[in-house]
């Protein structure tokens, strides 16, 4: 049962065309700035508070805490609600199912700036600015283990229609809670994924300053990240909010 979970985990990962789904996240990178003019235009202080929350709650506790150091690393024990929520959100927000995210998480660290990592800026250049140059990566392994839960299964096979009913039930609630509730946030998640992507330089991985640690939730201390990626000593807002969750403290 289990090597029939992962070779079908294996066949589903080689048959997904990575620039497939890196164009469409592109799209929707590029395409979001489309609604920055509206947000502007409809918005008042609540509406914005509201996209820095869902921001918040799609970069922040989904991709930092949930998909970078609970799935990937397995630096802490989470309770059910967050295991499952942090990657529902993290999944319609930041647009990798835990899945995909995991696969290629481990070849970045694996293979940090060299031909095989996925996000190189070293490799790609200004093209690694684009999620449609990405790289799918190998981590069958890892994304192995996480194809055991169902539920990992199911928001990775039915990603599209799972995004497209979470996108719908936010227009039916108004065109204000579709901006503000996802696209403003759902862009800002994605140029900040960028943002650290961007964090590699010919020497290897590199630190930031202040402001992008708490854009990033942590994320800025990267060459501490490289040396040891289960360290979350220093992860800043990210650390504050495993600490507060976890369960094996």
């Amino acid at each position: 049962m289990k090597r029939h979970i992962t070779t079908s985990l294996k066949s589903v990962l080689t048959k997904l065309n990575s620039t497939r789904k890196g164009t469409f996240m592109t799209v929707m990178q590029i395409g979001l700035i489309a609604s920055l003019p509206l947000a502007f235009m409809m918005g008042n202080v609540y509406w914005w508070l509201a996209a820095i929350g869902m921001y918040i709650l799609y970069a922040g506790i989904g991709t930092v805490v949930t998909m970078h150091r609970l799935l990937s690393h397995r630096v802490f024990k989470a309770p059910k609600w967050l295991y499952y929520g942090g990657t529902f959100f993290a999944t319609v927000g930041s647009l990798l199912t835990p899945l995909e995210w995991v696969h290629q998480h481990v070849d970045h660290h694996r293979f940090a700036d060299q031909p095989e990592d996925p996000h190189s800026p070293v490799q790609l250049g200004w093209k690694a600015a684009f999620f449609t140059y990405h790289g799918q990566g190998t981590g069958t392994r890892a994304a192995g283990r996480l194809s055991r839960d169902p539920y990992m299964r199911v928001l990775h096979k039915y990603f599209y229609p799972i995004l497209a009913l979470y996108v719908t039930a936010l227009l039916l609630v108004s065109v204000k809670a579709f901006i503000f509730l996802w696209a403003v946030p759902c862009l800002m998640a994605l140029w900040g994924q960028i943002l650290i992507v961007f964090a590699h330089d010919e020497n290897g991985a590199t630190n930031s300053g202040f402001v992008l640690r708490m854009i990033t939730f942590g994320e800025n201390r990267h060459v501490r990240h490289h040396e040891d990626p289960r360290d979350i000593s220093q992860d800043g807002p990210a650390l504050w909010f495993i600490n507060l969750v976890r369960t094996d403290k």
